[in-house]
């Protein structure tokens, strides 16, 4: 499987990552891809990047080096009613937006049921364009997932599920992410769901490194034409007709 993009990537405003904007697309264009989305930590995740920063993104240079660099966040989801960390007129100016949980974000909040944590997220902020690493990982204990239902929510409200291939890499995550992935991805198989894989790098050296979730996708015969990674201008497409569908209008 060939992939042109990555659209989850950290620099070092996420407080705990370890390279710069201009190392990230540099090293993306010398892998052949065509798009990043540069998607640091919203406030609330510890060391996270200040409001201002995501306000300021569009003075950087939307092309580096051949690549095409989305202006992006990785929002940080707070509590069960879906509330995440940065307000929804600064989502809407930005390219492409990761919702995910982390457990020191939620750390104030005695129940907690991520799946209808990800619905209320998906209802409440349609700028919202991800959920990133749906895998259980970040989440105190081996939390069972009602991936048929957080399909349905995803299927509803339009939004992609992220392979997070650093969720497969990582010692302390792989087995658990691994065997939620196999249950995610039947599921989205059967509703002819599209899903995105991403690095989630936070050293530059592995921007564009999927080849954990590559693997898995093809393990599990997942169609290759439910995977927006693979066409850049495909992938383009689908945001902007999604920005048109919430009124957002423009391209990204």
């Amino acid at each position: 499987m060939k992939v042109e993009l990555d659209c989850h990537t950290h620099t070092v405003s996420s407080g705990h990552a370890y390279s710069t904007w201009q190392e990230n697309a540099h090293v993306a264009a010398s892998r052949g891809l065509k798009l990043i989305a540069n998607t640091d930590h919203a406030p609330s995740m510890p060391g996270g990047a200040h409001e201002y920063y995501f306000q300021n993104l569009g003075s950087l240079p939307k092309v580096y080096e051949g690549v095409r660099v989305l202006a992006g966040a990785e929002v940080n989801i707070l509590n069960q009613r879906g509330h995440v960390d940065l307000p929804d007129p600064l989502l809407r100016k930005l390219d492409y937006v990761v919702a995910s949980v982390h457990s020191p974000c939620i750390a104030g909040e005695t129940e907690f049921d991520v799946v209808t944590a990800y619905r209320q997220t998906m209802m409440n902020h349609p700028c919202v364009t991800a959920i990133g690493h749906p895998d259980g990982t970040r989440l105190p204990g081996d939390p069972v997932l009602d991936y048929d239902a957080l399909t349905d929510a995803a299927k509803q409200y339009g939004v992609l599920l992220e392979i997070n291939n650093h969720s497969l890499v990582a010692a302390q995550y792989s087995e658990r992410a691994s065997r939620n992935y196999r249950s995610l991805l039947r599921y989205c198989k059967e509703k002819e769901l599209s899903v995105i894989l991403a690095s989630d790098a936070h050293f530059s050296g592995y921007v564009g490194q999927m080849d954990e979730a590559v693997r898995l996708l093809e393990e599990e015969k997942f169609p290759v034409e439910l995977v927006l990674n693979t066409c850049a201008e495909r992938f383009l497409t689908y945001l902007q007709e999604r920005r048109k569908g919430l009124g957002m209008g423009g391209a990204p």
